[in-house]
């Protein structure tokens, strides 16, 4: 009897056990998660340099290279990155962005990829004083699961401008 009692201890302690470690991961995510987000929201993006590769009639494929200003005293590393560049609600595009980490009151360049619908380009191009609004999601690979972080960035007129030139 003592030995079936010792042993359904042991038992309920390894579930408690697993329990808690469940618990801690779900945390370690959910604060990777939030400072990820709230970093992300006061970095500085300034574009360095974007060249056109190609244009068809339907597209336009662009190089890009970005500096992102980091004014937190935390290291930030950044996942592969997507974005949607929209103008009145209008998607512009689709890019790419590499991977790139960004050293505390500190800046890093970062390389990417944009292809843009060529019709809405135009359109934006006639009249550059409508809205444009850039929608990311950083990708973060965390032990044994993967987590996606999204942040929407408007960006001042004249950087667009410099984007899509």
């Amino acid at each position: 009897m003592l030995l079936c009692l010792k042993a359904n201890f042991v038992n309920s302690n390894v579930g408690k056990s697993k329990k808690a470690a469940i618990v801690i991961i779900v945390i370690i995510i959910g604060m990777i998660a939030y400072t990820g987000y709230s970093f992300t929201s006061e970095m500085h993006v300034f574009v360095i340099d974007s060249e056109l590769l190609e244009k068809t009639d339907k597209e336009s494929h662009y190089t890009m290279q970005l500096e992102v200003e980091n004014p937190s005293l935390l290291i930030l590393p950044i996942g592969k990155s997507e974005f949607v560049i929209t103008v009145e609600d209008e998607n512009l595009g689709t890019g790419v962005l590499n991977s790139f980490i960004v050293p505390p009151l500190g800046k890093a360049l970062v390389e990417g990829t944009f292809t843009a619908d060529n019709k809405v380009l135009d359109a934006y191009e006639k009249d550059d004083s409508k809205s444009v609004k850039v929608s990311v999601i950083t990708k973060y690979d965390i032990i044994f699961t993967s987590l996606d972080i999204p942040f929407d960035y408007e960006p001042p007129q004249g950087q667009v401008r410099e984007f899509i030139q």
